[in-house]
């Protein structure tokens, strides 16, 4: 089993200016963006070998569960200037924050089971059971100048996604181990 944990924060400011080939200004903006992030995610294998009562025959039996967790919150100020040809000046201010939430699991099974068919040739047979779910979540709010707090959403900003993936992938493989050389063929699909 194996858990991380990564957390992180990042400032950035950023200022631009276009401006026409005669050197007017076309518009000005002065951005900056607050972030503060956190990762966590656990991963667990577990694995099973037994031998049978033939020689060389055999059973195993694999599990793995996966999880993972990305959250974020973000904060987005800027003003964005444009000046019209009489020389007024527009401005439009962007005050947001930014809820993020992605989330996925995933389990895989797989079984095998190994036969010899000789001194020197054994044959595999086997499969794996792999399913996944995700959602990611994005909240965009806009600053509330009565309330000054962020609980107007942007619709347009925010989403959700969610995904569920399965797959079996069944396999055989022939193996030869000799004195001086070892072969294997192996062959496999994949079902979505």
């Amino acid at each position: 089993t194996n858990f991380f944990a990564n957390k992180g924060r990042s400032f950035s400011t950023t200022k631009a200016t276009s401006e026409s080939l005669t050197g007017k200004l076309i518009n000005a903006s002065d951005n900056t963006l607050n972030d503060e992030r956190s990762s966590p995610s656990l991963n667990t294998n577990l694995h099973i070998n037994r031998r049978l009562n033939k020689r060389g025959s055999g059973l195993s039996l694999g599990l793995n569960w996966s999880t993972m967790s990305n959250k974020s919150l973000s904060l987005n100020n800027s003003i964005n200037l444009f000046p019209d040809l009489s020389g007024s000046v527009t401005s439009d201010t962007l005050d947001q924050q930014m809820n993020n939430n992605d989330d996925n699991n995933t389990v895989n099974v797989s079984l095998q089971y190994s036969e010899p068919l000789s001194k020197t040739v054994n044959v595999v047979v086997g499969g794996n059971l792999s399913t996944s779910a995700g959602t990611s979540q994005r909240k965009t709010y806009n600053r509330d100048p009565l309330t000054g707090k962020y609980s107007e959403t942007d619709s347009a900003l925010s989403n959700t996604f969610k995904s569920k993936n399965q797959s079996i992938a069944p396999s055989v493989s022939f193996n030869y181990q000799g004195k001086k050389l070892s072969a294997s063929v192996c062959n496999g699909f994949n079902f979505f």
